[in-house]
C-alpha cells in the first residue's frame, strides 16, 4: 500500500476520533445548548431567549460557549493526533485499498440524545433536591432522569422513522398514481382533440380552396394530420407535464386536478354538461389558438397540395 492510501486511511481514522471524541466531550454542553434552543421557541419567554445580548450573557455565565470551545479543541488537538496514528498503522497492514469517507454519522447521533438526556438528568436532580436531600439519591435520580430522557429520545426517533417510512410510501404511490393519470389523459385528449383539429381545419381548407378540394381532404388529413396536430398536442400535453411534475413533488392539489380532469361516464342527468376534460379544452382552444391553427393548417395544406399536383 502507498503512502497515499495509507494517508487516506489516517485521515478517516483520525476524522472518526475527532467526531466521536468532540461528541462525547460535548455531550453535556451541546445538551444545555439544545435546551436552550427549546427555551426559544416557547410562547411567551421564548422572545426573551431569542434576545442576542441575552442568549450570550447566558451561554458566557453557564460555561456553555467556553465548553463548546475546549471541547473542540480537545478533540482536534489530542483525540485527532491519536486516531491519525491508529489509522496510519492499520493501513501498513490493511490490504484494502479504498477507505470510505466518513460524514459523522456517530457525532449527529450522540448528539441526538444530547438533549433530552441532559434533559432528563437535571430534572431528576432537581425532583430529588425537593423531595430527598441525599447525595446517594441525588445521583441514582439523576441518572434515572437520563435514562428516561435517552428512552424518550429513541421512541421519537422511531416515530419519526415510521412516520417517514409511511410518508414515503405514501409519495412513492402519489408519484405513480399521478404518472398513470397523466399517460391517460394524454391518450384521452388527443381523442376529443382530434374532431375540433378536424373541423377547423377543413373550415379554413374548403374556406380558401373552395368546396372542390373535399375531394382530397382524406388523403390530405392520412399524411399531414400528425404534423399539424403535433403543437397543438404539445400544448396540452404541457399543461399534464406541469401537474405531474407537482403532484410528483408532493403537491396533493395538484394531484386532485389530474384526478378530476380524467374523464368519465356521464350519468341520464348529466348527458348536457361538460366534464373538465372538455372545459380545459374549450378555454385552450381559443379564438388565437383556433387563428395559429388555421394558418398552420393553410400553410400545409398549399405545400401538400402543390407536391400533390406535381406528382
Amino acid at each position: 500500500m502507498t503512502n497515499k492510501e495509507r494517508g487516506r486511511w489516517a485521515t478517516w481514522f483520525a476524522d472518526v476520533a475527532e467526531d466521536i471524541a468532540q461528541a462525547i466531550v460535548l455531550f453535556i454542553p451541546n445538551g444545555l445548548n439544545a435546551m436552550y434552543n427549546m427555551l426559544k421557541r416557547l410562547p411567551v419567554v421564548g422572545t426573551t431567549f431569542s434576545h442576542k445580548g441575552f442568549e450570550t450573557f447566558f451561554k458566557f455565565c453557564t460555561g456553555i460557549s467556553i465548553l463548546q470551545e475546549l471541547g473542540q479543541d480537545v478533540a482536534y488537538f489530542l483525540f485527532r493526533p491519536l486516531g491519525f496514528v491508529i489509522g496510519y498503522l492499520i493501513g501498513l497492514f490493511n490490504q484494502n485499498r479504498t477507505a470510505v469517507v466518513y460524514q459523522g454519522q456517530v457525532g449527529r447521533l450522540i448528539n441526538k440524545f444530547s438533549g433530552q438526556t441532559v434533559a432528563g438528568i437535571l430534572l431528576g436532580m432537581l425532583a430529588s433536591l425537593l423531595f430527598a436531600k441525599q447525595s446517594s439519591t441525588i445521583w441514582m435520580m439523576a441518572g434515572l432522569g437520563g435514562v428516561l430522557g435517552i428512552f424518550a429520545k429513541t421512541i421519537f426517533l422511531f416515530a419519526l422513522h415510521s412516520f417517514n417510512e409511511a410518508n414515503a410510501v405514501t409519495i412513492r404511490k402519489n408519484v405513480q398514481r399521478a404518472k398513470q393519470i397523466s399517460a391517460r389523459l394524454k391518450v384521452a385528449v388527443r381523442e376529443k382533440a382530434k374532431s375540433r383539429i378536424l373541423r377547423q381545419a377543413q373550415d379554413i381548407i374548403q374556406q380558401m380552396n373552395g368546396a372542390q378540394s373535399q375531394q382530397n381532404l382524406a388523403e390530405f388529413f392520412q399524411n399531414e394530420y400528425d404534423k399539424i396536430a403535433l403543437s397543438t398536442y404539445k400544448k396540452i400535453e404541457r399543461h399534464f407535464d406541469y401537474l405531474t411534475d407537482r403532484a410528483c413533488h408532493g403537491d396533493l392539489n395538484a394531484l386532485k386536478k389530474l384526478h378530476q380532469l380524467l374523464p368519465r361516464p356521464k350519468t341520464p342527468e348529466q348527458t348536457s354538461g361538460k366534464d373538465q376534460l372538455d372545459a380545459m379544452l374549450e378555454r385552450m382552444f381559443n379564438a388565437r389558438a383556433i387563428a395559429r391553427l388555421k394558418d398552420e393548417v393553410d400553410s400545409a395544406y398549399d405545400r401538400w397540395q402543390y407536391r400533390f399536383l406535381r406528382a
